[in-house]
């Protein structure tokens, strides 16, 4: 009775183990099914046919919202064929998407400073767009983060180019500018805040590729660089709290020395 059931029971390990076996084979397979180094993203025709706008063109809000539209029904339909960087087949398009041509409007001297304002405030929903489409969480850990860190960088120039201009609009002396000049210590909150939350070792993680978070680190130095003059000693000050947080996180050399030679840059 008891070989019997030692034997009936190593029939059900035995069983198991190759239920597990499988498992884990098809688990893999499936992984690699959707492996980032095989470009599972449509070609633009394909992309066209569902309703995204020509990328050859310079997009409309109208444009980026109808491309939204498409590719957050995709991401749930084939979580895998979203718009990826530097793609033969669609990174056309996903340069397009994080494109600030639509901003070659602030440099028009036709266009009013406070209309201005209404066509940049407009365009701040292309991030949230981008943002929801990639932030899929029935995907894989980090397949889309090279797109993500692309469109935090697209934040990051959004929000210093309408600091920018907020800037011109506090010194200019036109009634409709003046009412307006209200809002610019929340927009300059806005573009340090987005300075510091990119400086978070949350966002300088293991997660990015090594080039991509230098690309980051370079974006955040050159607009730094940029806009160091419009900084009082109180952002100088948080800005430095930041990067001495953030070069505790990073075990990139070349990383940390950017993080250093943006330290020494700024006002002491």
């Amino acid at each position: 009775f008891i070989i019997a059931n030692l034997g009936t029971c190593y029939l059900m390990i035995e069983r198991y183990l190759k239920d597990a076996i499988l498992i884990v084979f098809i688990g893999i397979c499936s992984f690699s099914c959707v492996d980032k180094e095989v470009d599972n993203s449509l070609t633009i025709g394909a992309y066209r046919a569902l309703g995204v706008p020509d990328p050859n063109r310079q997009w409309t809000i109208t444009d980026y919202t109808q491309a939204h539209n498409v590719l957050a029904k995709l991401r749930w339909e084939k979580q895998y064929q979203l718009p990826v960087k530097d793609s033969k087949k669609s990174g056309l398009l996903f340069d397009r998407m994080v494109s600030l041509d639509y901003l070659s409007f602030l440099q028009d001297s036709t266009i009013p400073l406070n209309e201005k304002a209404r066509m940049i405030s407009e365009f701040g929903v292309v991030y949230d767009y981008w943002m929801d489409v990639y932030t899929t969480p029935t995907v894989q850990k980090n397949y889309y983060n090279r797109e993500i860190l692309e469109v935090q960088i697209l934040n990051l120039r959004l929000t210093e180019a309408a600091f920018n201009l907020a800037n011109k609009i506090n010194e200019s002396d036109d009634p409709a500018d003046v009412a307006l000049q209200y809002g610019y210590p929340n927009i300059k909150h806005a573009y340090l805040e987005c300075l510091n939350n990119y400086l978070q070792p949350r966002i300088n993680s293991t997660e990015f590729a090594e080039n991509d978070m230098e690309e980051m680190v370079d974006s955040i130095h050159h607009s730094v660089m940029r806009n160091k003059h419009w900084l009082d000693s109180a952002a100088v000050g948080g800005l430095k709290k930041s990067l001495r947080s953030v070069k505790d996180s990073t075990t990139s050399t070349r990383i940390l020395n950017k993080y250093k030679h943006l330290e020494n840059q700024l006002p002491s």
